[in-house]
């Protein structure tokens, strides 16, 4: 799942992408973050629960909600939209993520991690993220400013190659 987290000097709040506030159903998540001991941020990433083989695994993420065990939950954050009292939208997408990195390498947490970048050609991350049973990969331009929705700086390449269609049939109307 997307997750916005907001920090506010002691104050952390967990948000989902449309709003929803979900500090309370991850209670260790937001204590993990606060351990960092960063004074104000906002910070985009997502939340996921591995596999055995360390792949994360969407049915155990809803597992661990319905069970109310969120502990294993891990977060890894690709993006940096405020810090310290500066709107950082504006700035480039690489930017962004240099400053985000540098501040999770000086604060270590077994659930924060910053989601990292690999500068190799699409076709080949999408063929590794298939083999490894992920979902796909999200490109996105080094130089883009900050969306916190889809935009046309970043592209969804899936895994998955499926059409939906609909199959239609008719009889014979009998006078009606």
């Amino acid at each position: 799942y997307r997750l916005l987290t907001r920090i506010e000097g002691e104050d952390v709040r967990l948000f989902t992408r449309n709003g929803h506030d979900w500090t309370e159903k991850l209670p260790a998540l937001r204590e993990s973050i606060a351990k960092l001991k960063i004074t104000s941020a906002w910070l985009d990433g997502e939340i996921v629960v591995a596999s055995e083989n360390g792949i994360p695994n969407f049915q155990l993420l809803q597992n661990a909600f319905d069970k109310q065990s969120t502990e294993q939950i891990a977060y890894y954050l690709f993006d940096l939209p405020y810090y310290d009292g500066h709107d950082l939208r504006g700035v480039p997408l690489i930017a962004r993520r240099d400053l985000l990195k540098s501040i999770l390498n000086k604060k270590k947490s077994d659930a924060v991690h910053y989601s990292e970048t690999f500068e190799v050609p699409a076709h080949d991350i999408v063929t590794s993220a298939c083999r490894l049973g992920l979902e796909g990969v999200i490109g996105k331009r080094k130089d883009a400013p900050y969306s916190a929705g889809r935009s046309r700086d970043w592209i969804k390449l899936k895994c998955t190659h499926r059409q939906e269609f609909v199959i239609g049939g008719f009889t014979d109307p009998k006078g009606s």
